[in-house]
């Protein structure tokens, strides 16, 4: 069986994935560099947009926020780097292994709704739907006739 189905989600969702994972790494990167943090902060504090202006509380959830990223984002974008290379080997072995693929491609959309669930959204639902597919869907027994 050709497979094409599972094979196309998980390739999106690869890209998808990838995509996303470097854009955590560079923002980590990026956030943690010392001047960023104080641009932020300055620049919600006094915004060109009067609507833009955080105090008290909203001001607080940013700054935590940042801080998370910039704390555990490389963390999860390694993680994430785990679940891109489980899902390329799943949709590797598709043909040959469906079941040990559907199992990877489930594992590798658990791990990266558990790490970083906001992010890495849609990715993580293609490899459930690919994962789902490998395991349900059955190969066809070829029947062999017999000659008499």
């Amino acid at each position: 069986m050709k497979r094409k189905a599972e094979r196309v989600l998980g390739i999106i969702g690869i890209v998808m994935m990838t995509i996303g994972t470097l854009l955590l790494a560079l923002t980590t990167v990026g956030l943690s560099s010392p001047g960023v943090q104080e641009d932020i902060e300055s620049m919600f504090q006094n915004p060109q947009d009067p609507e833009l202006q955080l105090t008290g509380e909203d001001l607080a959830v940013v700054n935590e926020f940042i801080t998370h990223i910039s704390d555990n984002g490389l963390f999860m974008a390694l993680v994430l780097f785990f679940t891109v290379v489980l899902g390329i080997i799943a949709t590797v072995f598709v043909r040959k292994m469906p079941v040990l693929s559907g199992v990877m491609w489930l594992l590798a959309a658990i791990i990266s709704l558990i790490t970083i669930w906001y992010f890495i959204f849609i990715p993580a639902i293609l490899f459930i739907i690919a994962g789902i597919m490998a395991l349900v869907r059955r190969t066809p027994v070829e029947q062999e006739q017999q000659i008499n």
